[in-house]
């Protein structure tokens, strides 16, 4: 993969799903507690990617440690592999992009400067108005984040 590289990922049906206990920590919808005896939630929602992540926060423009989940066309994140409930969610279309970054790039802060950003293993994904921005620990991990999200766009329905 090269600097700026993005596709919209075609439907791969033979992808790998892991556990889905993260992702009923995280409360995701339809999700069921174990505790009280009920069933897991329903098993179309797949896990296909988990695990640390920086991410650039918004406001700050600083780069925070999130747990993050890949599951169907969400990604979830929490500070913690244990949250019950998620951070936040990304809900990522067949409309959205997932690009490698350079290692040194520019976001715009609010106050309407560009700050240079220098980091390696880095990708941004865009939706809508919105680009978020990440870091993995290594080319390896951010090629498995990349190629698993990019499936999950592939498999997403057409917008309306």
């Amino acid at each position: 993969l090269k600097v700026g590289d993005f596709a919209v990922a075609k439907p791969n049906p033979l992808a790998k799903s892991t556990s889905m206990s993260s992702a009923e920590n995280l409360g995701e919808p339809g999700a069921k507690s174990a505790e009280n005896g009920t069933s897991p939630r329903s098993t179309s929602a797949f896990v296909t990617c988990e695990g640390f992540l920086a991410q650039l926060q918004d406001d700050t423009k600083t780069w925070q440690d999130r747990w993050f989940v890949l599951a169907e066309n969400r990604l979830l994140y929490s500070k913690r592999p244990k949250d019950k409930k998620p951070k936040g969610v990304i809900v990522l279309t067949n409309e959205s992009i997932v690009q490698l970054c350079a290692e040194e790039f520019e976001v715009m802060e609010k106050s309407g400067k560009n700050k240079q950003i220098k980091k390696q293993f880095t990708f941004v994904v865009k939706e809508n108005n919105s680009s978020h921005f990440f870091q993995a620990k290594n080319n390896d991990e951010r090629s498995s984040w990349l190629n698993s999200i990019r499936t999950n766009i592939g498999l997403c329905p057409p917008s309306s």
